[in-house]
């Protein structure tokens, strides 16, 4: 199986540029070598408009509908699926408060389950964005993080959460109240004890929307190999030269990672090892079709989601590709609707009282014992490939 990875709307550690609210990345996923297979093909049809290779943004909707659908028959013939992953970089920048304020390994004010039950964090964090936060807050925690001075990442994280203290109020309900006062009163009073500060580029890094959507992107891809019962073999991502350490650092962690599942309460058994054995190229546009071919369509999904004129012909071409397409979309709008589909039928469902009395129970159990530190030291194992 062979993948091929281009990416938009790369900002930086500036995430507030309301002219580039997305980072997109994309993948052309094929059974076979789609850049030897079809390199012939797509130079034939970037020389019937007079260019050496395609590029989306410098041809535009015009000319692009003039190949829109030679470019669908060389995507059929293969049988190609794409894979889109989307971050929306303020959600981003909240879900950072929410795993720098109440990871509950480092912050022991916070309860066990309230953080790493995925829905309950994701409840807390809807619930502050919409009744606590704004973007000024958001801007200043995401200061800390990006902040190269360990002591004044520290202080910047402190005076952020003392500056969320008062704004709590606003939350609907008594126990959230509770709880995230507690977080931020411990988090600002002891700063030190939370991870803030990143030492290395890399590091810091890690936090951008760029690495995001790749994990997510290669999440996808692995479903994808899956699927077909196929190994990824080749992923030859774009070249960007600010990342490329990160992207092929983060590839070899994916591959190399433990291979057995963790298994966490209230988790779906998942496996931490992606896209194994597979091997990571830089390339660009002009050695490879494939990527040439992802950048005209992650383009003119992009003029879809602002809502553009595309042409017909482009129109037929994006339906195709977004029949036989999957995404990934972190965001306000999408992490809520997947959530909604999740919890809802739980919500409306009537509970037995043997049923609320087991979560009473598994409550107390979690309060009890909150820190799990073994699941923990579990997880980053594996993340590793160490097996102890």
């Amino acid at each position: 199986m062979y993948v091929y990875v281009d990416e938009t709307g790369n900002t930086g550690e500036n995430l507030f540029d309301d002219d580039q609210p997305f980072f997109v990345t994309a993948a052309l996923i094929t059974k076979t070598n789609f850049d030897v297979l079809q390199r012939r093909a797509v130079g034939r049809v970037a020389a019937s408009i007079g260019v050496d290779e395609l590029h989306a943004a410098e041809l535009g909707v015009a000319r692009l509908n003039q190949v829109a659908l030679e470019l669908l028959s060389i995507i059929k013939s293969c049988d190609a699926r794409i894979f889109v992953s989307r971050v929306e970089k303020k959600y981003l920048a909240t879900t950072k408060i929410i795993d720098t304020v109440f990871d509950s390994y480092e912050n022991p004010s916070v309860p066990w389950h309230v953080y790493n039950f995925k829905h309950l964090r994701i409840l807390m964090l809807f619930k502050l964005a919409q009744y606590v936060f704004n973007e000024d807050l958001v801007r200043r925690f995401w200061e800390s993080l990006m902040c190269r001075s360990d002591n004044l990442a520290s202080q910047l994280f402190a005076d952020a959460c003392r500056d969320t203290l008062p704004r709590l109020g606003g939350l609907p309900d008594a126990r959230s109240r509770e709880i995230t006062h507690a977080a931020f009163s411990w988090a600002a009073e002891n700063p030190c004890e939370i991870s803030v500060h990143s030492d290395t580029k890399r590091s810091r890094y890690g936090h951008l929307p760029n690495v995001v959507a790749f994990l997510n992107l290669m999440d996808g891809v692995e479903l994808q190999s899956d699927r077909w019962g196929r190994a990824v073999k080749t992923i030859t991502h774009d070249r960007q030269s600010q990342f490329e350490k990160t992207l092929t650092y983060w590839h070899e962690i994916l591959s190399n990672a433990d291979p057995r599942p963790i298994e966490w309460p209230g988790v779906p058994k998942h496996r931490l090892r992606k896209v194994s054995g597979s091997k990571f190229v830089i390339s660009n546009a002009k050695e490879s079709a494939g990527i040439q071919i992802i950048d005209v369509i992650m383009w003119l999904f992009q003029r879809l989601n602002r809502g553009d004129d595309i042409g017909y012909e482009c129109t037929v071409l994006m339906q195709h590709v977004l029949s036989k397409g999957y995404k990934s979309d972190f965001s306000f709008r999408g992490v809520y609707d997947q959530f909604e589909k999740e919890m809802l039928p739980i919500m409306e469902a009537e509970m037995s009282e043997e049923q609320l009395q087991r979560g009473r129970e598994m409550v107390q159990m979690f309060n009890e014992r909150q820190d799990f530190p073994d699941l923990h030291l579990q997880a980053a194992a594996r993340i590793f490939g160490r097996s102890e």
